[in-house]
């Protein structure tokens, strides 16, 4: 028990708001919290009233035309409508599920000279009736707490958009990706929403809008391969996995004059070639491990991890005519660690754990990606 002013002593109780306890006579909210819930509707109660929030939660009922409800009723509809309030004012996500159930909950408030409700009414200065408890959908403190992320959330991905379009240079533009992802927007990639239904939704959108200034971001660095494959991963098929085929003949050209892939195929070929006018490399005729292709900086670095290659061609004069054929399967299943898998870029080690959690709740979906060319007169 904690006392309030001369003699009068309550129980803690907590916010339906704010989940805090507090020990002041409201039944529902703290009065800060109950301040704040009068300038968001906009109720203007009465100096003299004596009991503010009784005269608030009936001022609710009036605006459903619902009259003649016991003393818990108003408070339980106080309740839902506040809830309903908050969930229309988030900007991300489809909520249109809870909000046909915190409506529905609403319309089931009634009236009734049951002896429930008479009961009801004889409680109502005491206890909150167990048989009109029903389980939420979901509560107002949670609607409020997402509403209050979805805030924190806009503030942050307007500065980043901001500060990405201020950027003077490629440093710069990674760095600015490095702070908002690993610090700034770091509270969105949260695996442990994926099982909250509207937590979901709303984490599930945000991290789409992210993704799109990411995207922003690699475009402006001119890493347009990485921009597009990141941009296919957020509308390819959810349940049927699909192949991708890399068709700019301007991206093409970067990967054939890559001087890494040109190695890789040159080490192929002396080892497998053997004097033969013909060849035939991939995963039929050599080892797997032989055939990957890791790229290790620019936008080649940030588009393809353990891409395959196949090689097919004939030697004609010298010269081998080659056909080449990447394979990737763009996704992110492991987290991985700066200095280890990663030496090369901490932007590349955070994007890469971003995907991971995003990928988990079905917003990067994976797709096998194919790159094909020809080398002539290798």
């Amino acid at each position: 028990m904690v006392c309030e002013g001369s003699d009068r002593c309550m129980s803690k109780k907590r916010c339906k708001l704010c989940n805090r306890t507090y020990s002041y006579s409201y039944k529902l909210f703290g009065r800060g919290c109950f301040n704040a819930e009068c300038n968001l509707l906009n109720i203007k109660i009465p100096k003299k009233e004596k009991d503010k929030e009784k005269y608030f939660c009936n001022e609710i009922a009036k605006k459903y035309n619902k009259y003649g409800l016991s003393q818990n009723k108003k408070y339980d509809l106080a309740e839902k409508y506040l809830t309903l309030e908050y969930l229309n004012k988030i900007k991300y996500g489809d909520l249109s599920k809870e909000k046909k159930q915190i409506e529905k909950e609403i319309n089931n408030i009634s009236f009734s000279k049951s002896i429930k409700e008479t009961v009801d009414k004889l409680l109502d200065n005491d206890i909150v009736n167990s048989l009109d408890t029903v389980t939420p959908f979901i509560t107002l403190n949670k609607a409020y707490r997402l509403y209050k992320t979805t805030l924190k959330f806009a503030k942050k991905i307007n500065l980043f958009k901001k500060e990405l379009k201020e950027a003077d240079n490629n440093e710069e533009i990674e760095a600015i990706m490095e702070k908002y992802l690993l610090e700034e927007l770091k509270f969105i990639f949260n695996s442990s929403k994926i099982g909250v239904p509207a937590y979901y939704q709303v984490y599930y959108a945000m991290q789409v809008v992210v993704w799109e200034v990411v995207i922003s971001g690699g475009l402006i660095k001119k890493y347009y391969l990485s921009s597009e494959l990141l941009q296919k991963s957020l509308i390819a098929d959810n349940k049927n996995e699909e192949d991708y085929y890399v068709l700019n003949l301007d991206r093409i050209k970067e990967i054939k004059e890559d001087v890494l892939l040109q190695s890789k195929v040159k080490e192929l070929l002396n080892k497998y070639s053997k004097n033969q006018l013909q060849i035939e490399i991939n995963e039929n005729t050599v080892l797997p491990d032989e055939l990957l292709v890791n790229f290790e900086n620019g936008d080649l670095f940030y588009s393809l991890h353990n891409a395959t290659i196949n090689i097919s061609g004939e030697k004609l004069e010298d010269k081998w005519h080659l056909n080449i054929i990447l394979k990737d399967k763009y996704d992110f299943t492991e987290t991985r660690l700066k200095d280890k898998e990663y030496k090369n870029s901490f932007l590349g080690s955070v994007l890469n754990n971003c995907g991971v959690v995003s990928q988990q709740y079905g917003v990067i979906r994976p797709y096998n990606v194919y790159i094909e060319f020809e080398y002539n007169e290798f």
